[in-house]
């Protein structure tokens, strides 16, 4: 029975894991904030300053602050800018 519970629950904490990376790994769109470029790819990493994504063409980052994101990866705070 201990036995059991145990598995249960390293189970359950795998595929908690999973869906937290899964979430992750999901692609978004960084736009520039004067809309004039745009990327498309896998967030990688995020922090205060810089926003890192995996493109077709290579790993970039970019300054936090000189883009918006649209996806449901994107970090807290950096939604899309509302359209005029």
């Amino acid at each position: 029975m201990r036995y059991q519970k145990l598995t249960t629950l390293a189970v359950a904490s795998c595929v908690f894991a999973g869906a937290a990376v899964a979430a992750f790994a999901q692609d978004v769109t960084l736009t520039t904030i004067d809309g004039t470029y745009s990327l498309v790819g896998e967030l990688t990493d995020f922090n205060d300053k810089t926003v890192t994504i995996r493109t077709s063409v290579g790993t970039m980052s970019v300054a936090r602050d000189s883009v918006t994101c649209a996806g449901a990866a994107c970090p807290e705070g950096m939604a899309p800018l509302p359209r005029s």
